[in-house]
């Protein structure tokens, strides 16, 4: 409205642009370069996670910066639902989250248990083999958070007689397949460990 000058009722006019045209000359009258650096979001905190865990469906940005497998409810700067993009999909898991109230915090303990993430302070960093982890299964359907919103909405539609249970057990059935394909088909790379060969049958490398 301000470009085209089109005037409202009460409306500043100090504030309207010029009327410009397609190719016109303007003066510049200041220019600046600013030297900034852009900053990381923080680290999630154990209650920032489970608040998370808990509204995966928040349109809103997380306070995250870790790089973490999204199975666990951690994901880079989005809070889960953010990659949830069916409607259906977004409201099942509005009302389930990741986990239950009962299994979000025992997630949590899972992650420092295996060496996936620690404390620093009061922020949850992730370590190198959480990151190590990360990089396997970020594109793999098992770290696919639509998923919780895809079983919720067809547990839904069997509630309510819409979908019969043996067709989603089939669904699981395939689903458990093509992931066990899919992480046994994955490579994984063992860059920068020591090993040697085994003193017993010397072929086959130690790795430690």
């Amino acid at each position: 409205r301000k470009v085209f000058n089109e005037k409202e009722d009460n409306e500043d006019e100090a504030n309207n642009l010029p009327k410009v045209c397609e190719g016109e000359n303007l003066p510049i009258i200041q220019s600046e370069v600013l030297e900034k650096q852009t900053k990381p979001k923080p680290l999630h905190t154990e209650s920032s996670l489970l608040s998370a865990m808990e509204m995966p469906c928040q349109r809103e940005q997380s306070q995250t910066c870790l790089d973490m497998p999204s199975a666990a409810g951690i994901r880079q700067r989005q809070s889960a639902g953010k990659e949830v993009e069916n409607e259906e999909e977004r409201e099942a898991m509005r009302e389930s989250g990741i986990g239950t109230p009962a299994t979000r915090a025992a997630i949590i303990e899972t992650l420092f248990a295996r060496d996936y993430i620690v404390r620093e302070k009061k922020s949850l960093v992730p370590t190198s083999k959480g990151l190590s982890v990360y990089e396997i299964v970020k594109d793999k359907r098992i770290a696919d958070v639509s998923m919780t919103g895809q079983w919720e909405n067809a547990l839904a539609r069997i509630e309510s007689g819409e979908m019969q249970p043996q067709t989603f057990h089939r669904t699981i059935e395939v689903y458990t397949r093509q992931i066990t394909t899919e992480l046994l088909e994955t490579s994984v790379s063992h860059a920068g460990e020591n090993n040697c060969v085994c003193p017993k049958c010397k072929v086959s490398p130690i790795r430690f």
